[in-house]
């Protein structure tokens, strides 16, 4: 049944429940969930251990982090289960894993009718020891039988969770994390005549100063100290170690060795645990001249505007978003062929997928595309047409979330 059919369905009460509201896909993908739903229909909060700022009702226990801690674990269970209790809410719905595990008990223990997680990713690889990534596992098994459903972020990601054992089939739903299109694309005027801005990098600029759309690449890469002429290959993502930046400079330090590229600059955004491990790296591969440690960025359409080539070299990854917005930009992609990615990424079409880890099948296919602009162009058309489909929209993300929610309602007759 549709809720917006009747004035007479009641208002379902929903709560959110995510480690970090800081910056990164998993909390935008969080927000624009939160922000999209239809709000005749549902009353949304957050609760969170902490946050950089927004403008939904958050309520903050700051004893939940990401880190182990017993001590802070319980208490974090018990006020989630207070919270809980006091707002009786029909949906809880969990992100992350810390924030998943806590937040699925505690709602159990409260009574709550729907529980609903969306990891926006695993642990199944890359993070942790092999005793470590088993542990969390059978805590994944453990806490998925007291969950309605688990959100997925690609039809992989389901297999992958079907294959450990987490649950049956029926409890993972597909459903992509989702972009706003309007920030990665100019507006239908003339580029050099808009004035549609967003905010300039932090230390950059005055406070509160926007860029205006149709700055030339040249004068972009000017303020980089990057010649016009120059090629640049740039990735953007945390600077830990399942984002596999360590072969992003090995393979950069390979192009460099070709003559015709040896000019080629290599960005990093991104702030993490690894930089000045990452930095160090740079200089002893003999590489530092070309490579440029940008930070935590806000300007990332501008950074993504001025890459010839976006490069992720993860891991692991649920399905990463980052291609999306490059995609939309136009960009071809080379990224590692694991979790959800090969959804996004179509080898010899939109991008070039190559094994995670492989920084010499990295360095080849990049320097396919420097060697063959034309191929590239074509590939970054072809990605911004798939991007732009609605399943990689917020609005079809969030179509796709209410309609799983009323779902459940409708299987537990609470609505």
């Amino acid at each position: 049944m549709n809720p917006t059919a009747t004035g007479k369905m009641k208002r379902i009460k929903v709560i959110h429940i995510i480690t970090r509201l800081d910056r990164g896909g998993v909390t935008e993908d969080t927000l624009l969930t939160v922000k999209g739903l239809n709000r005749k229909r549902y009353g949304v909060k957050i609760i969170t251990g902490s946050f950089t700022g927004t403008e939904i009702e958050v309520t903050l226990i700051p004893e939940m982090k990401r880190v182990i801690n017993p001590f802070l674990d319980i208490l974090t269970l018990f006020k989630l289960y207070c919270n809980i209790k006091r707002e009786r809410p029909v949906i809880v719905h969990t992100h992350t894993s810390k924030a998943g595990f806590l937040g699925r008990w505690a709602a159990k223990l409260a009574g709550v009718p729907i529980i609903i997680h969306t990891p926006h990713g695993h642990i199944f690889y890359g993070y942790f020891p092999f005793l470590v990534t088993k542990f969390f596992i059978l805590l994944e098994k453990f806490t998925g039988f007291i969950t309605d459903y688990i959100i997925v972020l690609t039809e992989r990601g389901k297999e992958e969770y079907v294959r450990y054992r987490i649950g049956p089939p029926a409890k993972f739903i597909p459903i992509y994390s989702g972009i706003e299109k309007r920030k990665f694309a100019p507006p239908p005027t003339s580029p050099l005549s808009s004035l549609t801005s967003y905010p300039l990098p932090w230390g950059r600029g005055r406070e509160g100063e926007g860029r205006k759309w149709g700055r030339l690449n040249r004068e972009e890469k000017k303020e980089l100290g990057i010649p016009s002429e120059v090629k640049i290959v740039g990735t953007i993502g945390r600077l830990e170690p399942v984002k596999g930046h360590s072969y992003f400079l090995k393979a950069a330090k390979l192009i460099i060795a070709d003559l015709r590229f040896r000019e080629t600059r290599f960005l990093l955004a991104g702030s993490g645990s690894l930089r000045k491990k990452l930095e160090r790296e740079a200089i002893s591969l003999g590489i530092k001249e070309n490579v440029l440690f940008l930070g935590w960025r806000e300007d990332i359409v501008e950074i993504l505007d001025i890459l010839d080539i976006f490069v992720l070299p993860s891991l692991n990854e649920g399905m990463a978003r980052v291609i999306l917005e490059a995609m939309l930009m136009g960009k071809p992609v080379v990224a590692s062929n694991v979790g959800g990615i090969p959804e996004i990424v179509e080898d010899e079409k939109t991008g070039l997928l190559v094994p995670p880890g492989d920084f010499k099948g990295l360095s080849e296919a990049i320097i396919k595309l420097l060697k063959e602009p034309e191929q590239a162009r074509e590939m970054g058309r072809r990605g911004k047409e798939k991007a732009e489909k609605e399943e990689f929209t917020a609005d079809g993300m969030v179509k796709k979330i209410e309609k799983l929610y009323e779902r459940a309602i409708n299987e537990k007759r609470v609505g």
